[in-house]
């Protein structure tokens, strides 16, 4: 078996699944470098639920005890009318028979910086915002609006929504005529938020800030165009969503340029339209707005597209959303880590192999968010109709066989030892690869190598100068 290729990875963005698939890649021995737009690490939203199907890999890269020390298990999710009458219940705790894990909720902030602090400072660069994307038969090239050039083996796109990669990668796609034509249209956005999470609250006044399990609470307005969310998470805090449906297709076309900026500076509009509404957590909503600082006060727009368009040549994708580019990276990572040859042609099999296997799970989730979002905040008889049946009626055994479906996927590292198979629904096989497991056992050879190769020029450089000293 010949040795891995020298490969080089720049990942453009540092969000979640941009850090994961960095952790991941350190992990495999594969050099890489992250750069990201801001110039200083500012995680906002609000909470995030890691369900049963990205738990083994947590596991398996050794992040899931720290994960479980800062967050909460999920107990149900309950969701109440205007007047807080209780329409319907989703049932979460059976997950750990089931799958093996707890679903886990902890702010999105507090994932975030668990994950930065795997990474080594030095593979991180702030300030980078992209502006060019090139690519030749050898290497790729990005030029960020400071005038620096990186150049890689490979580039994944990891920036959200609206990719400074994906835009370079299409406009380049389009250029030569290859631009399949719904990837071309413009994304329109769906429904804009404020999110964001609460400093400690007493649990005297918010009693279920204190209790050992998380439970989920959602209130819809009347005429369904707002809702409010809230869920207990780590250090006695609240995280909170405020849902605006958006009806307006001219609004919505106005404001889609602006979806890709998080930002405290237009959420109070959409605060003060749920303020009156009432609270299922004791206090109120009023209370919870005010108990989270301004500038921890987020408008983010959500918009859901599928493109059928996710690598060219040397250049691939990661999926928005956190759960989604989570999976996304683990897929990356294994066929980077069993790649034999460092030619475009090998990286663009590699990259339509990540393709083939996270195209139906991506448009299974667009699928799915769609129907959440069509039940929740729509209105009309059907609806009403299908909210009922859907929160109130279903029976358990039903809910478990569609959970079932979704969390007997339970991507590992190919390249990693395996984390054993739990609870009574066993996880679908994944394959193993004894091509990743040697390559990666050659690259830490090599890693090591170096670094001992470098301390000796650097001990033999002091001595040197030492003696020049003398001299």
């Amino acid at each position: 078996m010949e040795g891995p290729p020298d490969i080089r990875v720049l990942i453009v963005g540092a969000g979640i699944g941009g850090l994961l698939l960095a952790i991941l890649l350190e992990k495999a021995g594969i050099p890489y470098m992250v750069i990201e737009r801001t110039s200083t690490f500012r995680p906002l939203g609000s909470a995030i639920s890691l369900s049963a199907a990205v738990q083994p890999l947590l596991e398996q890269l050794g992040l899931l005890d720290e994960i479980n020390e800062a967050s909460k298990p999920e107990q149900a999710a309950y969701f109440y009318d205007e007047s807080l009458t209780r329409i319907g219940a989703v049932d979460a705790v059976f997950s750990k028979e089931r799958y093996g894990y707890y679903v886990r909720m902890l702010s999105r902030p507090t994932l975030y910086n668990i994950l930065l602090r795997r990474i080594p400072k030095e593979k991180i660069l702030l300030g980078k915002r992209v502006i060019g994307v090139e690519q030749t038969e050898t290497r790729a090239m990005v030029r960020c609006a400071d005038q620096s050039v990186h150049e890689a083996d490979v580039v994944v796109g990891a920036d959200g929504a609206y990719s400074a990669v994906r835009q370079n990668m299409f406009r380049e796609l389009d250029q030569r005529h290859k631009l399949r034509s719904s990837d071309a249209k413009p994304m329109a956005i769906d429904q804009e938020c404020v999110v964001g999470t609460t400093e400690p609250l007493d649990p005297a006044r918010f009693p279920i800030v204190g209790e050992e399990f998380s439970t989920l609470h959602i209130v819809l307005s009347v005429d369904r165009q707002y809702a409010f969310w809230a869920v207990p998470v780590e250090d006695n805090r609240l995280s909170w969503i405020i849902g605006h449906k958006l009806e307006d297709k001219d609004y919505r076309k106005q404001e889609t340029f602006k979806s890709s900026e998080w930002g405290p500076e237009a959420a109070e509009e959409i605060c003060s339209k749920v303020r009156h509404l009432n609270c299922p957590v004791s206090g109120s909503i009023d209370e919870i707005i005010n108990s989270t600082k301004p500038s921890l006060r987020s408008r983010v727009f959500l918009e859901e597209k599928l493109f059928k368009t996710w690598t060219s040549g040397r250049v691939v994708l990661l999926g928005d959303g956190a759960m989604q580019a989570m999976f996304d990276a683990v897929s990356i990572a294994n066929h980077l880590s069993e790649l034999e040859h460092n030619t475009v042609e090998a990286i663009s099999t590699c990259f339509q192999a990540y393709y083939d296997e996270r195209k139906k799970s991506a448009k299974d989730a667009v699928h799915g968010s769609r129907q959440v979002s069509t039940i929740l905040s729509s209105h009309g008889w059907a609806v009403d109709v299908a909210r009922k049946v859907s929160l109130s009626y279903v029976p358990d055994w039903l809910v478990r066989l569609i959970r079932d479906k979704t969390s007997s996927v339970r991507p590992q590292a190919i390249f990693l030892q395996r984390v054993p198979d739990r609870g009574s629904v066993r996880a679908k096989p994944t394959r193993v690869s004894v091509r990743a497991l040697e390559f990666c056992r050659i690259r830490r050879q090599r890693a090591a190598a170096a670094a001992a190769l470098l301390m000796t020029q650097q001990q033999l450089a002091t001595k040197q100068a030492s003696l020049n000293s003398f001299v």
